[in-house]
């Protein structure tokens, strides 16, 4: 099981989640875990929304690479990103 951060659901009451030690998004169902997406660029999805259209919004935070840094190697691991993703399923 992933250690998760940053989870929103769905209408079909599928969870997605941040995998915060495998840098991917994964989605629960039925009991199952699901990994949609690794990217280096998923790092450590602090939070989570659904847009109208169904994508999911990701803000990462890079929490790992900076708790207990100083300001300068703060501001020097950006960029901080929010990724826009379209899980399976989702869209024509």
């Amino acid at each position: 099981k992933p250690v998760t951060d940053g989870m929103v659901a769905d209408p079909q009451g599928r969870v997605y989640a941040g995998d915060i030690e495998q840098q991917a998004l994964v989605r629960f169902v039925d009991g199952e875990v699901q990994r949609l997406s690794v990217d280096e660029r998923i790092r450590w999805i602090d939070g989570m929304d659904r847009g109208s259209d169904g994508r999911l919004y990701l803000s990462c935070s890079a929490l790992n690479e900076v708790l207990l840094r100083s300001e300068g190697t703060v501001r020097a691991g950006g960029p901080y990103s929010i990724l826009r993703v379209t899980p399976p399923g989702i869209g024509p």
